[in-house]
């Protein structure tokens, strides 16, 4: 109809042509501002680990080779390198890291042997970390964030990829960083895992404003339980919400401008009330009364005719 009413040199119909493509476009844009973040789902990243290098120093042999020690027990090499952790470094590229990391790899964490003690209290870690250094603990967490990255040396590649885990609680005062020996990669974004890990040390990390967190390094093979899906947090609730009454607004300005050019009422203008009468132009009255009273004053021959 749009391009019938251009065709035929209709000025309502090429406005009503421009509106319309206008609230498409607009119509579009919201609804996938909608559509865009179910599209989003959350996915291992299989990026790399962060630039670092593995300690020069050699892995302990009975680590790769010879007898395993009983359920539990930390071989003495091991139990050596945890020895030279320091606590609340950027990086855990450390040896007591790769001891325990090759350790848990070869024979996990066992669940037997050694009392694996449940941490309620996530400060009990960041307060005594050398009393809890490389025991076998139990946690519980909702899962913030997931991603896959394999070692750079070469005398860890027999590892593989490992799953790193960001556990948060809304009720404690520091995060969790979890490295699982097992491929974890469809542990899903949100969800709350039980596990069972080998705590290493205490590390920091920068946040989104660029301030030092600290946060709990533990070493795991697999998840013990995955319970259920977590609540959203409530920014992402308010965030959501305000993208939907954005769309709203959105949707409201593209009916108000077609109906504009559907009848032909530039922007700016109000419509006129169906069946309002035209308004009162004192003006042209007053000059059209005052001409009528000259002409009457003028004689017969020197008026001028009326204007039809």
């Amino acid at each position: 109809m749009c391009r019938y009413l251009c065709l035929k040199g209709s000025t309502v119909g090429c406005r009503l042509c421009g509106w319309f493509r206008a609230g498409t476009v607009v119509l579009v844009l919201a609804v996938s501002a909608v559509c865009w973040p179910a599209l989003v789902v959350a996915q291992p990243n299989p990026a790399s680990q962060p630039a670092s290098s593995s300690p020069d120093h050699p892995m302990p042999s009975n680590v790769t080779t010879g007898d395993v020690p009983a359920a539990g027990a930390l071989p003495p090499e091991v139990a050596e390198a945890l020895e030279q952790v320091r606590d609340f470094e950027l990086s855990f590229s450390q040896p007591g890291f790769y001891a325990v990391l090759a350790w848990v790899k070869r024979v996990g964490v066992p669940t037997d042997g050694e009392a694996a003690q449940q941490v309620t209290d996530w400060r009990d870690l960041l307060e005594r970390p050398a009393e809890f250094r490389g025991r076998a603990v139990t946690i519980e967490g909702i899962v913030g964030r997931n991603k896959s990255w394999r070692l750079l040396e070469p005398r860890w590649a027999w590892i593989g990829t490992v799953s790193q885990l960001e556990l948060y609680d809304r009720q404690q005062p520091v995060a969790a960083t979890v490295i699982l020996t097992e491929p974890g990669g469809d542990i899903p974004v949100g969800s709350v895992v039980r596990l069972r890990a080998r705590f290493v040390m205490v590390r920091q990390y920068y946040d989104r404003d660029r301030r030092l967190r600290p946060a709990l390094l533990l070493v795991g093979d697999a998840p013990l339980s995955i319970t259920q899906t977590a609540a959203r947090p409530a920014a992402h609730n308010r965030w959501l919400a305000g993208v939907m009454v954005a769309v709203v607004a959105a949707l409201v300005l593209v009916w108000v401008l077609v109906r504009r050019a559907a009848a032909g009422v530039p922007a700016g203008e109000t419509l006129p009330t169906r069946g309002a009468e035209p308004p009162m132009n004192l003006a042209e009255d007053l000059a059209r009364w005052a001409q009528h009273e000259h002409d009457l004053a003028q004689p017969p021959a020197e008026r001028q005719p009326e204007q039809r």
